[in-house]
């Protein structure tokens, strides 16, 4: 009968004498195993980079689309700036203008009831003095634009 390995390597333990009935598939001897780590070590290391340098590509592209994620959101944060801009410079005017408004229809109360304009309450609780605010605040709103 005829003997042959599969892999080849320098043997290191025969296990059967000669002429010795053995099973078949019983392992006859042990080949020397440092090679064949060696190379396995090899290979596993040179997948264990590959590896890593598929994970930082990926981190790579990870921070790529974090970075373009933050630069639209900072687009998006601009326009929503140059939109609301307008909007708040009219509400400041429509501001100043209620607070002139009510100032001047309440210096006018108290001076016809014959309060000190210096010395008057910063509200009126007349009625046609608040009317008149009232009147006043909406057609400023009206001029001003300003949404109820």
């Amino acid at each position: 009968m005829t003997i042959a390995p599969k892999v080849s390597g320098y043997v290191t333990e025969v296990l059967v004498g000669n002429n010795q009935t053995v099973a078949a598939g019983a392992p006859l001897a042990w080949l020397n195993t440092r090679q064949y780590k060696a190379s396995h070590d090899q290979a596993k290391a040179t997948l264990d980079a590959r590896v890593a340098d598929l994970k930082q590509q990926a981190n790579k592209e990870q921070v790529k689309a974090q970075a373009e994620v933050s630069r639209v959101s900072l687009r998006h944060a601009e326009d929503e700036v140059q939109r609301y801009r307008p909007l708040a410079r009219r509400a400041r005017r429509g501001v100043e203008c209620a607070r002139a408004v009510a100032g001047v229809a309440c210096v006018a109360c108290h001076q016809r009831s014959g309060d000190d304009a210096a010395t008057a309450p910063r509200h009126s609780r007349g009625g046609a003095a608040a009317r008149s605010v009232t009147n006043n605040l909406i057609q400023c709103a009206r001029d001003h634009r300003i949404e109820a």
